[in-house]
């Protein structure tokens, strides 16, 4: 009977600590994952100064995984269009979709503007490039 509850207590045991390993398994992949994106923020802010024309002003940047909502204002609708262009041919964001212009302000001389993108994620060396 000793031996059983011996057993019993090391298997207890095992189970716990295999508990507690994939506990901090997932904090080590969690860890990881945000090391390897760690540079895609840099990246992404660097592409949106790039890719923003003379004449657009971001008043918001939303990211939400690889979406990102760009709002701002702009002087024309060609402003907003050499924008898309740009983002375009950025080798981090793609995928542009104009949502909205709005009419001009107040001011009377800024329209608003939504713009949809997506950030291109990096490969990694165990994604392949």
């Amino acid at each position: 009977m000793a031996k059983v509850a011996e057993v019993n207590l090391i298997t207890a045991k095992i189970k716990d600590i295999e508990a507690k390993n994939g506990v901090l398994q997932s904090k080590r992949n969690a860890i990881q994952a945000l090391q390897k994106s760690r540079p895609e923020i840099v990246h992404f802010i660097d592409a949106i100064a790039r890719v923003t024309p003379d004449g657009v002003f971001l008043t918001k940047i939303k990211q939400n995984n690889s979406n990102v909502v760009l709002n701002g204002k702009t002087q024309s609708n060609a402003r907003v269009s050499a924008f898309m262009r740009n983002v375009e041919a950025s080798p981090w964001l793609v995928s542009p979709e104009l949502n909205v212009i709005k009419g001009r302000n107040n001011d009377g001389r800024l329209s608003d503007f939504v713009l949809y993108t997506k950030q291109r994620k990096i490969k990694t060396e165990d994604e392949g490039f």
